[in-house]
């Protein structure tokens, strides 16, 4: 689907393990969500993340 994960992590706390990915859009990012929770085997939270120079852009 076009989506490369830059980092995989095992984390103490609220969260088992964090995953980050960079994707062509969002919804892609959706559909492989969608793909992974719906096995039933995991919980799973997106946040979208800015660059700086993205929020430059918006600003």
């Amino acid at each position: 689907m076009g989506v490369k994960i830059v980092g995989h992590y095992l984390t103490m706390g609220q969260y088992d393990q964090i995953v980050i990915c960079d994707a062509p859009d969002d919804e892609t990012v959706a559909k492989v969500t969608l793909l992974v929770a719906g096995r039933g085997n995991v919980a799973t939270e997106t946040v979208r993340a800015f660059t700086m120079d993205e929020v430059r852009k918006l600003i």
